[in-house]
């Protein structure tokens, strides 16, 4: 699958991701599966979280402000 760049292209290929790292998880229980998972899930909600700040140096603002993003913090307590 080629990346066009866009952000529903990036959110696809995670979506594509995180399904490979669930079969690989039911096939052989490693929890590293998971871990995968949950990584590109965090790259999905830092992208939607500072899509509009149009900022693409990544520091502790803007991590501060994904943390307190309300995305994120939905997706923290599931």
């Amino acid at each position: 699958m080629d990346d066009d760049g866009s952000l529903p292209a990036q959110f696809a290929l995670y979506a594509g991701l995180v399904a490979a790292d669930i079969a690989g998880l039911a096939e052989d229980g490693r929890i590293g599966h998971v871990i995968e998972a949950i990584g590109y899930a965090l790259e999905s909600v830092y992208a939607k979280a500072t899509i509009g700040m149009r900022m693409f140096v990544y520091d502790r603002a803007v991590e501060e402000a994904v943390r307190r993003h309300p995305l994120f913090q939905r997706e923290r307590q599931r």
